[in-house]
């Protein structure tokens, strides 16, 4: 807590000093590197957390597929062939994948790839 009051402190006294050694411009051109600085910061922060969704999705996808063929080898075996439960989860597990499916998809092209893929 006590380096994040120094830093802003530090910029305060530093804008200050700015304006007074030098004038306005160089100021503003502070001001303005700081604000850049920030903006990158964050855009790679978001950038990373979109980028960990996906890998997430993607995972869930895969453990669910699995999940999706054990129950179909189960509902295949001998004693459990025909179970109306079996086959009402096998149904459920589907749509369940069915919907991650299409929101991998719906996420998984960012907007640079369809600009490229539409100036082709």
């Amino acid at each position: 807590m006590w380096n994040r009051i120094l830093i802003i402190a530090s910029l305060i006294l530093n804008s200050f000093l700015l304006t007074w050694l030098f004038g306005v411009l160089p100021l503003l051109l502070f001001i303005s590197t700081l604000i850049t600085g920030t903006l990158v910061w964050y855009s790679r922060r978001v950038v990373n957390n979109f980028n960990e969704l996906k890998e997430d999705l993607n995972d869930l996808v895969s453990k669910f597929d699995g999940f999706q063929q054990h129950l179909g080898e189960i509902q295949e075996m001998e004693m459990f062939y025909g179970d109306e439960t079996l086959g009402s989860l096998m149904d459920h597990s589907r749509f369940l994948l069915e919907t991650i499916e299409f929101y991998e998809e719906k996420y998984e092209e960012t907007p640079i790839e369809q600009y490229e893929e539409e100036k082709e």
